[in-house]
């Protein structure tokens, strides 16, 4: 009967991955980001795996929020990619090389739906919640990790100057919530695996 149970978690074993990326889920933090032709702001994460990031980052407009103009019904992408980091970055008890640029260790890609822009006026506010995936790994780390998130973000839009009737971004922010912890899927493979067995267990021992 035990082997039925042996049986069945090495049969789950060559589906796990020889050595999966250890998964770092971000738990909190915010990005702050100000300028019109250029966006900069401060970036600060925490994580599992004592994974913390303080950075002075840069992010590509053309992925980003912009809004160089946009007029009210148009749709605006809370998503982006940043284009610079420059800071430090800690994960394991490991500090991600200081002689390096940080854009070149942590690789992250903001993912968000779309909102309308809404009628002119004084100024105005668009939230969307978003999703955060990406990397980070170093020449002096013996592995890599992927990096999964969520939050929401807000833009803070005013009318564009030249134009009363555009807009033009302001200024955002993107606050981090609490990612749900989940095993890695090799994890539940093991986990279904054994639990099949141990049900086929009990169903011939009864039997």
């Amino acid at each position: 009967m035990r082997r039925a149970l042996l049986l069945s978690l090495v049969l789950a074993l060559p589906a796990v991955p020889a050595r999966a990326d250890p998964i770092i889920f971000i738990t909190g933090g915010s990005l702050d980001l100000t300028g019109a032709t250029h966006v900069f702001g401060p970036l600060v994460l925490q994580g599992t795996h004592d994974f913390s990031a303080d950075a002075f980052a840069e992010v590509q407009l053309a992925l980003g929020f912009a809004c160089l103009p946009c007029a009210p019904g148009d749709p605006l992408n809370l998503s982006g990619r940043f284009a610079e980091l420059d800071g430090t970055a800690m994960v394991d008890g490991m500090q991600a090389n200081p002689n390096l640029d940080l854009s070149m260790s942590l690789d992250l890609a903001f993912l968000s739906t779309a909102v309308p822009v809404p009628p002119i006026g004084a100024q105005a506010l668009l939230s969307a919640p978003f999703t955060v995936v990406g990397s980070f790994s170093s020449f002096n780390f013996p592995q890599s990790y992927q990096i999964v998130g969520r939050g929401t973000a807000t833009v803070h839009l005013i009318p564009f100057e030249g134009d009363a009737g555009l807009w033009r971004t302001d200024r955002a922010h993107y606050e981090f919530a609490n990612a749900a912890l989940v095993p890695e899927p090799g994890s539940f493979i093991l986990l279904a695996s054994g639990l099949f067995g141990l049900v086929g267990l009990r169903r011939r021992q009864r039997s």
